[in-house]
């Protein structure tokens, strides 16, 4: 066995593994977080909007990042700039949707009251389909930390925007607080 070339290939594709070790390990903090702060309702109410935009993700997914990867390297800055513009059409369509579906939506799980928070969710897919997916590409050269850093930065800073929301819109108080 040549273990300089296994260690090299092990060291190339680590921050691949991480960044999907993350990618599943970050809901399951944010859950665990939630299930310390909030009732079983609640809970049950959060676990179902992730459900349904996890959902909506997931079939309108095109995965435009393998367009770009795919693509001659002489057309790279085109397929970079066309993929852009196709990835916020397709989210902005899709948050359109959302938004025009959300009281069918709220109503088919006897919520049809809450069908405000269901039209917020278009937001979210709007806002994430503005990603740049330059650190995505870099994949093309077997460069993988980029895509680590962005997605440790965005698992950091929605750990921390859930736990300071924790803070400012439930009335919890902890033994360090002054609440």
């Amino acid at each position: 066995m040549n273990f300089p070339v296994i260690l090299k290939l092990v060291g190339r594709i680590s921050p691949l593994l991480l960044v999907n070790a993350g990618d599943s390990g970050v809901p399951f903090i944010r859950m665990v977080m939630l299930s310390h702060f909030l009732d079983l309702r609640e809970l049950g109410f959060a676990s179902l909007l992730t459900a349904v935009y996890s959902s909506f993700e997931l079939i309108t997914d095109i995965n435009i990042s393998r367009f770009v990867i795919s693509a001659p390297r002489e057309n790279y800055e085109e397929a970079l700039a066309a993929a852009h513009a196709l990835s916020a059409l397709r989210g902005f369509v899709v948050a359109s949707a959302i938004v025009a579906l959300s009281p069918v939506i709220a109503a088919s799980f006897s919520l049809g009251s809450q069908w405000p928070s269901f039209a917020a969710l278009g937001l979210i897919v709007a806002a994430r389909s503005l990603e740049h997916l330059g650190p995505r590409i870099a994949e093309r050269e077997y460069r993988y930390a980029p895509q680590l850093k962005v997605a440790a930065v965005s698992w950091v800073m929605g750990l921390a925007a859930l736990f300071g929301s924790i803070f400012v819109f439930l009335p919890i108080t902890l033994p360090w607080s002054q609440r």
